[in-house]
């Protein structure tokens, strides 16, 4: 079925065809007109004069002819028609054979292939989507727990900065004319100097992703304390010394403040 030299399509087929053809489309064309006029001749004698019993003979022996002349034709076409229908069924055959669309043939197969390989790509372009995204999600935690975490020191800082310097008000506060060089010491000697022990004391509050391990985390907290460590040294210095500085040079007049008022108290 494919090559040019098909059974189907020999010399004495297409012959047939060219020889036979005609004359049984010419003859078949003559009995159903012949036919179909003496029927229609019966049929305007029914419309015109009604039913008798002669025209009733007359019609069954004309039904009887009209099967008769319909087998007759279907003989003298059948050879043809059927070698037709050979040739249609080797030609749709010739074409089934490569149709992309009927499952087996070789044009099929490479349709699959492709789709399959389409597949492919498309659940490989899904997996490099999700895994960027997943990359992307990584990275924003990270992004995220770094700044809380650099948050939270500075809370922390700014609670302990607060705290030492309402101690160093409390002490100013509680200064007494009978207690006054004890207390007024206390405050010269108020610690202005961030150690290192407030550092490895220092907590942190914040929740680490669950993307992230806890030794990645704990790196992390590490790194932020430390390049924050200059500057809360600095701002410790600056912002707790400044205030016990200027307690320490208001402690004279402090002093004679409270002298006075006790002198009054006495008087």
């Amino acid at each position: 079925m494919s090559d040019n030299s098909l059974p189907i399509l020999r010399e004495e087929n297409v012959q047939i065809i060219a020889q036979s053809a005609p004359e049984a489309y010419n003859s078949n064309a003559l009995s159903s007109r012949r036919c179909a006029d003496f029927g229609a001749g019966l049929l305007a004698e029914i419309q015109q004069q009604g039913m008798s019993d002669d025209l009733d003979r007359r019609c069954a022996d004309f039904l009887d002819k009209a099967k008769r002349t319909v087998k007759a034709m279907n003989t003298r076409r059948s050879p043809i028609t059927q070698l037709f229908d050979r040739i249609r069924a080797e030609f749709t055959g010739m074409e089934n054979a490569i149709d992309p669309t009927r499952q087996g043939t070789v044009p099929f197969q490479i349709q699959q292939a492709r789709n399959a390989f389409a597949a492919k790509k498309r659940e490989e372009t899904e997996r490099a989507r999700r895994e960027e995204l997943m990359r992307q999600q990584r990275e924003q935690a990270v992004s995220r727990y770094k700044q809380d975490v650099e948050d939270d020191y500075q809370r922390s800082f700014n609670d302990m900065v607060s705290a030492n310097i309402y101690q160093l008000t409390q002490l100013n506060h509680s200064l007494s004319v009978e207690s006054f060089d004890e207390t007024a010491d206390r405050i010269r000697k108020f610690p202005v100097e961030l150690t290192n022990d407030w550092f490895r004391s220092c907590g942190c509050n914040v929740r680490k992703p669950l993307e992230m391990t806890d030794a990645v985390a704990t790196d992390i907290r590490l790194a932020i304390l430390n390049s924050l460590a200059p500057t809360f040294k600095k701002r410790y210095a600056d912002e707790v010394g400044e205030f016990r500085d200027t307690l320490v040079d208001s402690l004279p007049a402090k002093k004679r403040e409270l002298e006075r008022m006790a002198k009054a108290d006495a008087d």
